[in-house]
């Protein structure tokens, strides 16, 4: 139905073209993670700091301040790889790393054919 995982470009672009805010309890949830606001539109996304499957160790407070989010593209340098997003309180970062870690996938839906812009 037009959904699919977001490539690395478009989530350059996404980061790019947010303002970005940590929030400690998004919406008195007390999710923590980052709040993107659109630089172009005002609109506002919620990327929860979810952690990934190799953190499942870890205890559920350390899990809680990180978030990770696949892009569907793939390290040209190491087959076994892809681009992610990776993000806690004080930095964020794209890097690649092994597709057999979990991490979460924030889907991104294509616009209808004629709605571009």
């Amino acid at each position: 139905n037009g959904w699919r995982m977001p490539k690395r470009k478009e989530m350059i672009e996404l980061i790019e073209g947010c303002q970005w805010e940590w929030t400690y309890d998004y919406e008195r949830t007390g999710i923590e993670g980052f709040i993107g606001t659109s630089k172009a539109n005002g609109r506002t996304i919620f990327m929860p700091a979810a952690g990934c499957s190799a953190e499942q160790k870890k205890d559920s407070e350390t899990r809680a301040k990180m978030g990770y989010y696949w892009t569907a593209t793939i390290s040209a340098y190491a087959a076994p790889m892809a681009y992610y997003y990776g993000f806690s309180a004080n930095s964020s970062l794209i890097r690649r790393i092994e597709r057999y870690v979990g991490q979460s996938v924030r889907a991104v839906k294509d616009k209808p054919a004629g709605l571009e812009k």
